[in-house]
């Protein structure tokens, strides 16, 4: 066997210098203005030889006169005056600094070198200073031409940090402090020069020092569980830049700041509702609501949001469905150049944990009453408690055991009309009225029927089985159907003969009728024989279509309303751990148990080779799922991905708890391959389709909206035969945890929304993935967010695929180059099946490919993780460049292998290549010889090996 080396190495400089700060805290710019200071080795080491002989000529005049002067600038505090003067002469007169990052930090500004102790003339000169996780600002007290200070704090948690060494620096003007335990304000309550103040993630006692900051111009209070802002703020005549983000801050907790001249304004993730003191901000220029309960965009049509501007609503109450008012202020904003951003909503939900949006409508009252005739229906009403909205209303027929779908009627502005007549062919079927405004709210009432029941036999309604059963579905075109009759007689008698015929395109098609046996006076919904029912075909079963019924000398026509002939790609991915791999099951058992269960009228599937994960314990699904949804982006295939692992797993690794797993929404999932009726795929499944849990079986989070019994499915079913009925109280919804499931028409219809708005991609087209100067190279980074937003860094890894920017997101991913260059890009973390408020959540994202010195993660304008690369690291690698032995494939009849050098790097990815051909074999293992199941045959095969350690990786390549 030939083997053929190719060795591509990528080194990663690291780079000295200043830190950030700046007017940055909004959702399109989090990097900070001041410039980037990069200190040359010969000129680090020309500064400390300068230093040194500055300190050893001139120490012992420098003590004795800056002491003194220092008593002198600092009277107005005898304390800190003291403390200054003892640090100093029990220091030999040099700065003390309790905190020796604090202390480096200051030598890395000064350019001073690394052993050398600081004066007080040096610290005189100190005008900015970036600290990394201090835990004391004592030595500062000497920098007193400090202009910009800006500590911030990496670890998991809050620490604690003592202000009173800064508090007679008067000239800060710019002062951030991320991420700490700050204690009393009022130490600080002196640096009334202060324009640019950002506390993020820090805990304090109050905020009325804050109102003494009189040339206050930005603030940011993100994550800081502030609940409402001192009244003081008021004050503050030159505040336009406020960022109050993920805070339980109400409407009645940002008044004081209602006559500011707001320029910028981040209240997301709060509960403010009411935007509506914004409406005369004539200097508006930027807004971000996403995941707070704002639902009316009205007063921003009169506010000065204008061209290049920008509008962050996602995850908000603005409502964008059905008979929507906010989507006439979105195109107006839009038509005058506002950038909208709007781009992800849960409907009647917000932030990320789900709330319900409060119903508008829950005062409204009405009356109605319907009356039917031989052809006609009359519905009469009134309303009380509109509270001077716009309403539209639904009318609905014979809603027994279903959520309202497709309408009889809409009439808009019915809180001006008070009836309304329509054709139909129901007779004496209950009514129902869902009343709407342009908010999202609504609120279903039931009509008073006055019956005139015919002398014979009349249609009184009819549904349609389809999963569900129901008479206002969408039906899913070029799938078979049941059509039910419930035709009913005054008295009860034999059941006659009836008429239905299909027409299709001008073509009519009699229909087989199974009748009852006899006619009763009452609809028996949950029964198959006590209605007339038609199984009709799905060649047609199209839009276009019409049944027409004959009863005796009576015709009725019944139209179908339609859905999308929704299909569902889905690439079978056997998952090996430890030692054991999944089974795929057999695909026709799939294609039917999905058929039956979701909106779809195609199911297609394919088998992928196996993939070995690196899951080693009972705390690893979400790995597991991570390892998933990395493996589509490297196979470059937009299909959904359903993973099997093996059930031997539970066995292995204690997996007692754990059936499945997948992203909501989403297309990656996994599950145990002991799944006989597929009952844990369709789950999982669901979740990828949007859907939550619903509260049965005890899940830690579900929908809120459930509009049933949560121990009932609540509505009626059908198997895929179209012969057998699922009872409400006998089955419970599928995405519950109980049993025995079948699927609701909640879950159903809210399952056909998401794929008719986000069909199922195709499988990967098969071309070319091999490394070429034809095909855009990118890095895929991707990694985990924690409940408390810390970040795990999951892969780094050159791939060459064509990247599509996301031009929004709650999270900013940043890399510094080693020529100091910044590239930038949004994105917006999955969810996992569960509230994020108790799991993580995953992102990848595509970035530029360039040498890589920093890599940082914002969430808005909030620093989360950062990463440099260690210039050790550059020298060991540029050792391995001499290494031959550094890595080797081998492959026998049915496995492959690879050896690599652990000792220089920290894990390794191995991808095949086959002329068009490439597949993930494992990532990131960190095992020196790892093998995993292979027997793909042919020629011309290629290994691609990426070697990583920190935020450098080599890549090789080995002929076959």
């Amino acid at each position: 066997m030939k083997h053929c080396w190719i060795a591509i190495s990528f080194f990663f400089l690291s780079a000295c210098g200043g830190g950030g700060g700046g007017d940055s805290n909004d959702e399109t710019s989090v990097i900070r203005n001041s410039s980037l200071q990069t200190v040359s080795i010969s000129s680090l080491v020309s500064s400390v030889s300068s230093s040194a002989s500055l300190a050893l000529q001139s120490s012992n005049s420098i003590q004795s006169s800056r002491s003194s002067s220092y008593t002198r600038q600092t009277s107005t505090s005898s304390s800190t005056s003291i403390s200054i003067s003892s640090s100093l002469s029990s220091n030999n007169g040099f700065v003390f600094f309790q905190d020796p990052s604090v202390k480096e930090a200051v030598r890395i500004q000064l350019n001073l070198s690394p052993n050398s102790d600081i004066t007080p003339l040096q610290m005189e000169s100190l005008t900015q200073l970036t600290l990394e996780n201090p835990t004391s600002l004592v030595g500062l007290e000497t920098a007193i031409n400090l202009v910009r200070l800006d500590a911030s704090n990496s670890a998991d948690s809050m620490t604690d940090l003592e202000l009173s060494p800064i508090q007679n620096l008067t000239k800060i003007e710019n002062l951030y402090m991320t991420k700490f335990n700050l204690g009393d304000l009022s130490n600080i309550q002196k640096l009334t020069a202060i324009d640019y103040l950002d506390l993020s993630q820090s805990s304090f006692t109050n905020l009325n020092a804050i109102s003494a900051f009189t040339e206050l111009v930005t603030l940011s209070l993100t994550n800081t569980n502030t609940s409402s802002l001192p009244s003081g703020f008021s004050n503050l005549l030159k505040l336009n830049r406020l960022y109050l983000s993920e805070n339980p801050l109400t409407n009645a907790g940002i008044t004081p700041i209602h006559g500011l001249p707001i320029r910028r304004l981040i209240i997301s993730y709060t509960e403010i509702n009411d935007i509506s003191f914004l409406s005369s901000k004539s200097q508006l220029d930027y807004l971000s609501i996403t995941g707070s309960p704002v639902y009316d965009l009205s007063p921003l049509i009169t506010s000065g949001l204008g061209l290049n501007e920008t509008l962050y609503a996602n995850y908000s109450c603005v409502h964008l469905g059905k008979y929507s008012t906010n989507s006439s202020y979105i195109t107006q904003l839009e038509n005058r150049g506002v950038n909208v951003f709007n781009d992800y909503q849960n409907e009647g939900l917000y932030g990320d944990e789900d709330k319900p949006c409060t119903n508008l409508l829950n005062n409204l009252q009405t009356m109605s009453s319907a009356t039917y005739s031989s052809t006609d229906l009359q519905i009469n009403w009134s309303f009380n408690n509109t509270n001077n909205q716009s309403l539209t209303c639904e009318i609905f027929a014979d809603l027994q055991g279903q959520q309202p779908r497709t309408p009889l009627a809409i009439i808009n502005n019915c809180h001006l009309t008070n009836q309304h007549t329509l054709a139909t062919v129901f007779t004496n079927a209950p009514i129902s009225i869902d009343v709407w405004n342009g908010y999202g709210s609504h609120k279903l009432f039931s009509s008073t029927v006055s019956n005139t029941t015919p002398v014979t036999a009349y249609l009184h309604s009819y549904d349609w089985g389809q999963t569900v059963v129901k008479n206002d579905s969408k039906l899913i075109p070029n799938k078979n159907a049941l059509l039910r009759l419930h035709i009913l007689n005054s008295t009860t008698i034999a059941a006659p003969d009836i008429q239905v015929v299909a027409s299709l395109n001008a073509i009519n098609t009699p229909l087989t009728v199974q009748k009852p046996s006899q006619l009763l006076s009452t609809k028996n919904f949950n029964s198959l024989t006590q209605s007339y029912n038609a199984v009709i075909d799905k060649s047609l079963m199209q839009p276009g279509l019409s049944i027409v019924v004959t009863i005796g000398n009576q015709t009725k026509t019944i139209t179908p309303q339609w859905g999308v002939a929704n299909k569902l790609n889905i690439t079978l991915v056997p998952i090996k751990i430890t030692t054991s791999t999944g089974m795929i099951p057999d695909h026709n058992s799939i294609k039917n148990a999905f058929l039956e269960a979701w909106p779809l009228s195609e199911i297609n599937l394919q088998n992928r080779t196996a993939f070995t994960s690196t899951a080693d314990s009972a705390d690893d699904m979400e790995n597991v799922l991570y390892e998933i949804s990395e493996l589509q982006t490297l196979d470059g295939d937009n299909s959904h991905y359903y993973g099997f692992f093996s059930d031997d797993v539970y066995d292995l690794l204690d997996f007692n708890d754990f059936g499945g797993i997948a992203f909501r929404p989403g297309t990656t999932g996994i599950g145990s391959d002991r799944d006989p009726n597929f009952s844990i795929m369709l789950h999982e499944l669901g979740h990828s389709f949007s859907l939550q849990h619903i509260n049965c079986g005890g899940p830690t989070d579900f929908d809120s909206r459930f509009p049933y019994n949560t121990n009932s499915m609540g509505s009626l079913g059908i198997n895929l035969n179209l012969t057998s009925l699922r009872l409400p109280n006998s089955y419970r919804d599928m995405m519950s945890y109980c049993s025995p499931e079948f699927v609701s028409d909640y879950s159903y219809e809210k399952a056909q929304d998401y794929l008719e708005e986000n069909p199922s991609k195709a499988f990967r087209v098969v071309n070319s993935q091999k490394i070429s100067a034809n095909i855009e190279r990118n890095w895929f980074i991707s990694g985990s967010i924690s409940s408390d937003q810390s970040i795990t860094l999951r892969r780094l890894l050159p791939i060459n695929r064509q990247s599509s920017p996301q031009k929004s997101g709650q999270y900013q991913v940043l890399i510094t180059d080693t020529q100091g260059k910044i590239y930038s890009q949004y994105f917006d973390a999955k969810e996992l099946d569960h509230p994020a408020a108790k799991t993580e959540k995953f992102f990848s994202v595509f970035m530029p490919y360039t040498d890589i010195a920093k890599l940082e993660i914002y969430q808005g304008t909030t620093k989360i993780f950062t990463q440099a690369e260690s210039t050790s690291l550059t020298s060991a690698n540029q050792q391995l460049q001499k290494n031959t032995r550094t890595v080797l494939v081998t492959r026998s009849h049915q496995e492959v292998c690879l050896d690599w050098d652990n000792t220089n790097y920290d894990s390794a990815t191995l991808i095949f290549h086959q002329e068009q051909l490439q597949s993930t074999l494992f990532m990131d293992t960190r095992d020196d010889h790892s093998c995993v199941d292979f027997d793909q045959p042919g020629k011309d095969i290629q290994w691609q090996i990426l070697l990583r350690k920190n935020l450098s990786v080599d890549e090789f390549w080995q002929n076959d």
